[in-house]
């Protein structure tokens, strides 16, 4: 069971990331989305991006300051190897710029919506030209990740970073002092 030992803020993120990243339940939520005119693929990815925006938002609000940020690190070096160079027609018409490139700033365009289901389901459909009264039906998608991304963390005992010039080292057994 995750919880009992402390893991690494590398393997945290990758548990987290790559449950809101499954490409299956990204498809289910664009599919939820209202109409768009947005090439499906694009709003599959649009979802997988405000999904990632979440969790790091969970992250912060979550763990210590330090925890945080190496979990953050984590889900953005995530982003950069799990979107390829070259996308299809749709999405490099769409960003304008390779995958792996648009991935990291549809991120943090979504970065300070996060908080709130409903500012991030606007800022979403804004993205996909869908006018932003229609946020109601998307919010319910965003609050369930965030719930997603909360109940898996709370599973889990991170490992705080190491400090910097400072090692960690196991305490001794002081049982052979005292006779055991």
């Amino acid at each position: 069971m995750l919880g009992r030992e402390r893991i690494a803020a590398e393997t945290a993120a990758e548990i987290v990331i790559s449950g809101l990243l499954d490409p299956m339940s990204c498809w289910e939520d664009a599919c939820a989305l209202p109409d768009h005119d947005a090439p499906p693929v694009v709003a599959c990815l649009e979802v997988a991006f405000a999904r990632v925006a979440v969790a790091r938002h969970m992250f912060r609000k979550t763990q210590r300051a330090a925890v945080a940020e190496a979990l953050c690190e984590a889900a953005d070096a995530i982003v950069r190897r799990s979107f390829p160079d070259r996308g299809d027609a749709a999405t490099d018409a769409f960003y304008a710029m390779p995958l792996f490139e648009a991935a990291p700033r549809a991120v943090a365009g979504y970065e300070e919506p996060a908080a709130l289901p409903h500012a991030l389901a606007e800022a979403l459909l804004a993205r996909l030209g869908v006018h932003p009264a229609h946020a109601w039906q998307a919010a319910p998608l965003f609050g369930r990740s965030g719930n997603e991304a909360g109940e898996t963390l709370r599973r889990m005992r991170v490992a705080a970073p190491a400090e910097p010039g400072r090692l960690r080292l196991p305490l001794p057994r002081l049982a052979p002092l005292f006779g055991g």
